[in-house]
């Protein structure tokens, strides 16, 4: 495919057809690598944290105790000498 680079204020811009864009499954953010001999354009990857919420609800229901209550009672040089609180 060839197309052109177009200014986008200072910066610049490549337009990808509704069709390019649906088959690769490009939506609003995309992640760019580069390569050598120049660029690849893939998906952005699912949020790094997406999820943990509801993982860290469904293991207290279980019986897990979120680290902060296992460790209650012990500390560290760093959270007594340089921490502020």
């Amino acid at each position: 495919m060839r197309t052109k680079i177009v200014r986008i204020g200072n910066s610049r811009g490549i337009i990808l057809n509704k069709s390019l864009l649906q088959q690769y499954g490009l939506k609003e953010e995309v992640e760019i690598h580069p390569q050598e001999n120049g660029l690849l354009i893939t998906p952005l990857a699912e949020a790094p944290r997406q999820g943990w919420d509801q993982q860290f609800k469904d293991a207290i229901a279980a019986g897990h105790l979120p680290e902060s209550e296992m460790l209650e009672g012990f500390s560290n040089h760093f959270e007594e000498d340089e921490w502020q609180w």
